[in-house]
């Protein structure tokens, strides 16, 4: 199962953000890509149930973030169904 999280912030420098997620995603295996050559878009790329703790953890860890703006989530599976959410906030 993947779960793709595409992160709008505040411009931000890649080692920046792949540290908060290290340090949230103890044990998950992640990548992470610039969208956008201004910092401001990414994508998350996760091998996790999403309802794992870490995943929540990181979640709840974004949500509060100052540098985040807005993230929108899809859910692959290894069957046909896909499922996305938007949240849209913080950024200060």
């Amino acid at each position: 199962m993947n779960l793709l999280l595409q992160i709008t912030t505040h411009p931000q420098l890649k080692p920046h953000i792949e540290h908060c997620l290290a340090e949230w995603l103890s044990g998950v295996k992640w990548t992470l890509t610039r969208q956008a050559e201004d910092g401001r878009l990414w994508l998350l790329t996760l091998s996790a149930d999403p309802c794992s703790d870490p995943i929540q953890k990181m979640v709840r860890a974004l949500m509060i973030s100052h540098w985040v703006i807005g993230m929108a989530f899809s859910l692959r599976t290894s069957s046909t169904y896909k499922a996305t959410a938007t949240w849209i906030g913080g950024g200060r």
